[in-house]
């Protein structure tokens, strides 16, 4: 590839190598930019995951690297960011599939409007079916009851100043995250999106994300670290120290979030339950006694 590429995208991977292929084959066969176009894998599975491996075997024109420590998907893209070159980054997970081109779209957006800074585009299924692509950052999500976030993103009614597109593709103009620090890592997996939009909002120079609907990639979900909400559940420092963070990074109430989590998991308790479905009742489950497990310690905390 180019080392004067335009776009560059980045891909984190834990424990992929069931599903890198098609999204790099994906990758090479939407390529509408030649060789303007950067490909850097950064792998952070554990020994003995032969994730990098097959990326250097089957894909010889992606720069691919195994990280010197599992900091999480923000550390992941900074290492794969200063790795690359593009004026463009494109940060998107492994479990995504492209189905048409996207990269000469992304180069015009940023070109055509000097301001924009962030864009997300139309996600799908598996099925090819619209699904969720933006979301309330999430100091707004307890403000909303269960579902209406959901529904709004369905509907396709996108606000730049309260919402950010998921994280399965965010396309940003490396000038602008550079501006903003890069990403996070203390955030170790999960509210980065919200964290890069408001931090670009914060710069107050114009600078404005954005969401094309009309153009699309498919998001297979749930794989894209290789690790399953009960594996989370076993990492406190994932769903305690990364979310308290973030609720103190920007002064919010971090034991209101709590309740309002174990409120949203326990009617989801009910629901699979009714749904017949035990194996889903039983996560849901255990998410409910871990959040009871870190509202106990917060309030022993704060005493």
């Amino acid at each position: 590839m180019s080392e004067l590429s335009t776009l560059s995208v980045v891909i984190v991977t834990y424990r992929s190598s069931g599903i890198i292929v098609p999204c790099l084959q994906s990758i090479q066969r939407y390529n509408d930019i030649g060789d303007r176009l950067q490909v850097t894998v950064v792998d952070n599975s554990p020994t003995g995951d032969l994730t990098y491996e097959l990326v250097c075997n089957e894909f010889p024109w992606v720069h691919a690297v195994r990280n010197s420590q599992n900091g999480g998907y923000g550390q992941g893209n900074n290492v794969g960011a200063r790795l690359s070159t593009g004026k463009y980054l494109l940060f998107l997970n492994p479990d995504t599939e492209l189905i048409e081109p996207l990269f000469g779209f992304a180069i015009s957006a940023f070109e055509n409007d000097s301001r924009l800074a962030v864009f997300g585009v139309q996600q799908l299924t598996a099925a090819h079916r619209r699904s969720p692509s933006f979301f309330l950052r999430h100091q707004y999500v307890t403000k909303y009851p269960h579902g209406i976030p959901r529904l709004i993103s369905l509907m396709g009614h996108f606000n730049m100043k309260t919402m950010m597109c998921q994280g399965a593709a965010v396309f940003i103009r490396r000038e602008v995250f550079q501006r903003i620090g890069c990403f996070d890592e203390e955030l170790f997996m999960g509210y980065e999106e919200s964290d890069v939009w408001n931090r670009i909002d914060m710069l107050s120079e114009g600078w404005h994300g954005h969401f094309f609907r009309q153009k699309r990639f498919v998001h297979l979900g749930g794989s894209s670290q290789g690790i399953q909400k009960r594996e989370l559940l076993a990492l406190p420092h994932v769903e305690h120290v990364t979310v308290r963070h973030f609720y103190e990074k920007y002064g919010l109430d971090f034991r209101s979030f709590l309740r309002y989590e174990r409120e949203q998991a326990q009617l989801r308790v009910w629901y699979w339950r009714l749904r017949r479905r035990p194996d889903l009742c039983r996560e849901e489950q255990l998410y409910v006694v871990e959040l009871d497990r870190m509202l106990k310690s917060e309030k022993q905390a704060s005493t």
